[in-house]
């Protein structure tokens, strides 16, 4: 059907998840003269989002903040090496922020944003006393020396 209209198949990437209300049957597509079937799977990622039967975020948040560690650690031996606390948070909020953040429309506990930049900064040791935490002055609101 999608040939029909300008549109192409692919058959490696494409996967089923059904409800309890769908057919059990097999998904068969014809390609090329050729008869595939399609898999089944319990959870996929679709544009970043980790999708499962039950709607579950847990994995989901799991695997963001996985990401996001990745992505962090890729980044630490420049923060390392920065004096600058205000280049560090701006590596970060380019870097890390994103992939904690890609596709990321889920619901958020008003504790969240908090211990976000409570973790920022503990691990980018940036210095920000806890003088500076009460005063609201975070890595991206202190200047460098």
């Amino acid at each position: 059907m999608c040939g029909k209209v300008g549109l192409r198949m692919n058959i490696n990437k494409t996967k089923v998840m059904r409800n309890k209300f769908a057919s059990k049957s097999p998904v068969n597509v014809t390609h090329n003269n050729a008869t595939t079937c399609i898999e089944e799977v319990n959870e996929y990622v679709y544009l970043g989002r980790l999708l499962n039967h039950n709607n579950e975020l847990e994995p989901e948040l799991h695997r963001r903040r996985r990401a996001a560690w990745a992505a962090f650690n890729n980044i630490k031996n420049t923060t390392d090496a920065l004096s600058c606390p205000r280049i560090r948070a701006q590596l970060f909020d380019s870097i890390v922020f994103p992939a904690l953040t890609y596709a990321g429309t889920f619901q958020k506990s008003q504790s969240d944003p908090r211990s976000i930049r409570k973790t920022i900064s503990r691990n980018l040791t940036i210095g920000t006393t806890s003088e500076e935490s009460a005063q609201g002055r975070y890595p991206s609101t202190i200047g460098c020396p």
